[in-house]
């Protein structure tokens, strides 16, 4: 690992009274330090990024969530009313009381829900770390939070959990009219060892909505298995870190250093970690992150909140940046709005630049942080169907799909029907078909055949599709298939075959019919239903009901 020594090594063989005097006067000395949290006001993190401002943004929010104007706040998300809210008018950001820890933090004071004004969280929770182990998270005991006309702020205050000897702070600020989350950590080693440390935001996405997204060889979505006992050969530098939400449905965030070009950490389906390199601190020495947290991008993948990144990039550390066009089209017909009709990942070589996903019209605009040629590599329905290399790529042909009319009635003594509510499966009905329609998220989740949407997603996912009363259309790749229905515990299930041709529109109706099986008065349900604030599911709650 990386070793930063700021002092003699003959510290170490000092006496043991003389380092614990030494120790004690640097944690008295470090309150006078210019720039720290430690025991003294934070300055503004990111202070040298570009700041426009603006005359008249909107109203700055600090405070409890209980009082925040109902505009500012997020939908699905986990605050309650004694949580501390943010809010710019441009991000909103809840932050969870001391005494109401969230998941794998150890205490309150950490970011458990962030979003757009009036839009989705997304977020389980992001804490800070200074190490693998428990004693290594931040656990704070001070939360303080302000708002003025320029910004609107929270700091936090405490110690690493099982070290009270190391100092912590976080701090967060909103400024006027930014779309994005300042943060400053920092880190006083008060002990009289030498301590080898990192600071990172956790960000713990429970392998539910969030995909990370990595900008590095041979990454993008698919990331290497975290493996804690491998940590130190596992933690790599970022230019930027992204998650994007597979469903199109939510948001999409994404995290940039500004203490340092690149962050260092991991990328994982359940948890990514971000932030400094591991190094070691000296008795009396301390150690700060700084970074930008960004959120945005609704119903076009990673590519609006990366496109924000690489603004706030270029500004900082001039880095070139170049646009990637083109449309989607299926049957000489525009073909996107939808992750499962189109989802492109541009890369130059083997590295990852950006992800997008085509508009209704099937247009797509990308920023890239590269020049030159860069390709295009298009996924359809859960595989990889085109590359194309270039920047203005023009119309990009992919498979049509059949389109399936599903309507499922529910048959009870024999012959009243009843329009009814429904869950059908597809599989394949023979293995050419299967070969041709199993597919993933570009190589992460599930693998589903045929993959009809992401498995943790809104209806149709994997490779089932709620029907409703009315009936239901959903896009199949073409192909043999077994259709099976069912309406839950109550009812018998009904098997269709069907062959389904590119473009065409096939009407499958299904029967089931009524068992006798529960008493009149009775209700039957499958009440394991983790709805989409639980940290292991993201599937919609009225898709749960």
């Amino acid at each position: 690992m990386p070793v930063q020594r700021n002092r003699s090594d003959t510290f170490a063989v000092m006496p043991i009274t003389a380092r614990i005097a030494l120790a004690s006067l640097l944690v008295g000395l470090v309150g006078c330090r210019e720039n720290s949290c430690i025991d003294g006001e934070c300055p503004l993190p990111c202070e040298s990024q570009i700041y426009a401002g603006c005359a008249d943004g909107p109203a700055r929010y600090a405070g409890r969530l209980g009082d925040a104007p109902v505009q500012l706040r997020l939908r699905y998300g986990n605050g309650g009313a004694n949580d501390i809210m943010l809010s710019n008018g441009y991000v909103t950001a809840v932050f969870s009381a001391l005494d109401e820890p969230n998941d794998l933090a150890p205490t309150g004071g950490n970011l458990i829900d962030f979003g757009t004004p009036g839009g989705i969280d997304d977020t389980t929770l992001t804490y800070q770390l200074a190490g693998i182990l428990p004693d290594d998270a931040f656990a704070y005991q001070t939360i303080d939070f302000h708002s003025d006309t320029e910004l609107a702020s929270v700091t936090v205050r405490g110690t690493l959990a099982g070290r009270p000897d190391v100092k912590v702070v976080t701090h967060y600020v909103l400024r006027a009219c930014e779309s994005y989350l300042r943060v400053r950590s920092e880190l006083f080693n008060g002990s009289a060892d030498k301590q080898a440390f990192f600071i990172a935001d956790a960000m713990h996405w429970g392998k539910r909505r969030i995909v990370p997204f990595a900008p590095v060889n041979g990454q993008g979505y698919a990331q290497p298995k975290l493996k804690l006992l491998e940590l130190s050969d596992q933690w790599s530098p970022f230019d930027f870190a992204a998650g994007v939400d597979p469903s199109n449905d939510g948001p999409s965030y994404a995290a940039m250093s500004c203490s340092t070009k690149p962050l260092y950490g991991v990328n994982d389906l359940e948890i990514s970690a971000l932030g400094t390199p591991m190094q070691y601190v000296e008795p009396g020495d301390s150690m700060a992150l700084e970074r930008l947290l960004f959120v945005g991008g609704f119903g076009q993948g990673g590519a609006p909140v990366i496109d924000n990144v690489l603004v706030e990039r270029a500004q900082r550390f001039g880095a070139p940046t170049q646009s990637v066009t083109g449309r989607i089209v299926a049957g000489g017909l525009p073909f996107g709005g939808d992750i499962r009709r189109a989802s492109i990942v541009i890369r130059q070589g083997d590295r990852a630049l950006t992800s997008v996903i085509p508009k209704e019209d099937g247009t797509f605009r990308a920023t890239v942080e590269a020049t030159g040629d860069v390709t295009t590599e298009v996924w359809s329905f859960g595989r990889k169907v085109v590359e194309k290399t270039g920047t203005a790529l023009g119309d990009i042909e992919v498979d049509e799909p059949a389109t399936v009319q599903l309507t499922v009635e529910t048959i009870t003594n024999g012959n009243r029907r009843d329009p009814a509510w429904a869950i059908v499966a597809f599989a394949p009905d023979d293995e050419p078909t299967r070969e041709a329609s199993t597919g993933t998220f570009h190589t992460r989740l599930k693998e589903c055949a045929p993959w009809l949407g992401p498995p943790d997603g809104s209806s149709p996912a994997c490779n089932h599709v709620i029907v409703a009363p009315q009936g239901t259309d959903v896009e199949v790749p073409a192909g043999n298939y077994v259709v099976i229905a069912s309406a839950g515990p109550e009812y018998g299930v009904d098997i269709e075959h069907v062959h389904l041709q590119p473009g065409e529109i096939t009407p499958v109706d299904i029967d089931i019919e009524k068992l006798d099986l529960v008493p009149p008065g009775w209700l039957s349900a499958d009440l394991h239903v983790h709805g989409r604030a639980s940290f292991d599911s993201g599937i919609p709650d009225e898709d749960r009901v």
